[in-house]
């Protein structure tokens, strides 16, 4: 049971999309953060 690996993608944003950009290290955790998006589900 799962997602197979071959049906999912990653892509990191890094220093391109940041949630904040203050030099703490509350900032910093906001930016270690995973967001998900389902597009589509089949049966």
């Amino acid at each position: 049971m799962g997602i197979p690996s071959n049906r999912m993608d990653t892509v990191s944003y890094g220093k391109e999309k940041p949630m904040c950009t203050e030099n703490t290290e509350a900032c910093w955790a906001k930016n270690r953060r995973d967001h998900f998006v389902l597009d589509q589900v089949s049966r």
